[in-house]
């Protein structure tokens, strides 16, 4: 049987997309989300080389909402001294995992500052990244 494709336009509001995806199964939004983190680091910046996207992919990228619930459940049990042995290999292993994300992060800034000739503190400027003070 021949087939036929048909283009068709739709207007759809905006508030009906937000609705829309508010809906989703959080691993279904968490992708969508990345997705039009994507999209939006390509649209600001069409003239990045193809590094400069991927390293602005990384450093945009992080922690799942997922683990990060985990992460504030365990460590807010942990301040309140109620934390069993097996939530607390848990957590070491939670902390493990933020703790990898944060070094690939801190090495694409890196990477892309080099790659811009610009300082690290620049670089974060110009993405508007706050830095974090411990003392």
């Amino acid at each position: 049987m021949p087939t036929m494709h048909v283009t068709s336009t739709v207007d759809i509001e905006l508030t009906q997309v937000i609705d829309s995806v508010a809906k989703l199964e959080l691993s279904d939004l968490e992708a969508f989300a990345a997705e039009v983190n994507s999209l939006l680091a390509r649209r600001k910046a069409p003239g990045l080389s193809q590094r400069e996207t991927q390293l602005l992919e990384i450093i945009n990228r992080g922690p799942s909402l997922e683990l990060r619930q985990r992460y504030a459940l365990l460590n807010e049990k942990l301040q309140d001294e109620n934390l069993s042995n097996e939530e607390q290999a848990e957590l070491i292993g939670l902390v493990e995992q933020i703790e990898a994300y944060d070094v690939e992060r801190l090495k694409s800034l890196i990477d892309l500052a080099q790659l811009r000739g610009v300082s690290l503190d620049t670089v974060m400027d110009q993405l508007d990244i706050q830095r974090s003070i411990y003392a």
